[in-house]
């Protein structure tokens, strides 16, 4: 079956917020097996509601479940042909990757000029040899504001579809960032040697999906900004 037919049987299988939600937080650990009523806890979602959607999730043949001691456990059929295809398409419409940019993007207007996420998890979702992610493990989380850096942490917190993560977010002023850039400081280096997932101030046209950037990039990105900035205070004056 073709990814675009796979798109048209989307809309379907998460139709429903609780299935998608479902859905997000099983991507993200494929290998991770939970109960109902560790998904209840996790999601705010009533145990009622779980366990009709897991069953219309088992019978669709992408949730499997075992019995341990007098627990049920859930977790992805990662042996179902359409697995690559379905797992894609919710990590690009619900994954971390999905909730974290969809909290950012209102801070644009408050001066969050770039995000994207590094690290492991961006790692694993690149295919890194070696490379390994568990919803146990931090999701690393790199931005550069002319705001305020605490609003970034208020809103990753209140966000429902994040709740049960951790986010370590490492945040810059702008001529901070540009300042390391120029001086190709080594953590910079380090996170730039490795793919990252791009979510605020790389073109609309991007998708949530891993690539390299480079510095070369990043300081056009930021003469970028300072033009913008030199065009809206000329028509102040």
């Amino acid at each position: 079956m073709t990814t675009d037919v796979v798109g048209m049987q989307i809309p379907g299988l998460i139709r429903s917020r609780e299935r998608r939600e479902i859905l997000a937080l099983f991507v993200q650990d494929p290998d991770k097996e939970y109960y109902q009523r560790e998904l209840e806890r996790r999601l705010g979602i009533s145990v009622g509601n779980i366990r009709r959607e897991l069953n219309r999730l088992q019978l669709e043949g992408l949730v499997e479940s075992r019995r341990f001691g007098n627990l049920v456990l859930f977790k992805l059929n990662k042996r179902h042909p359409l697995y690559r295809d379905y797992r894609g398409i919710i990590l690009k419409t619900a994954g971390v990757a999905f909730q974290i940019r969809e909290a950012l993007l209102p801070l644009k207007e408050k001066g969050l000029r770039l995000a994207m996420i590094f690290g492991s998890y961006a790692h694993a979702m690149a295919g890194v040899k070696g490379a390994h992610w568990s919803s146990e493990r931090d999701v690393d989380l790199m931005f550069v504001t002319a705001g305020s850096g605490r609003e970034v942490g208020r809103v990753l917190s209140s966000r429902k579809g994040l709740k049960g993560l951790r986010i370590e977010p490492v945040g810059y002023d702008v001529s901070e960032f540009e300042k390391r850039i120029g001086e190709r400081h080594h953590f910079i280096q380090e996170v730039l040697s490795k793919p990252i997932i791009p979510l605020v101030g790389f073109g609309e046209e991007v998708e949530l999906r891993p690539i390299r950037v480079d510095r070369r990039r990043l300081q056009g990105l930021i003469r970028g900004w300072k033009h913008e900035w030199r065009r809206v205070e000329s028509t102040l004056r």
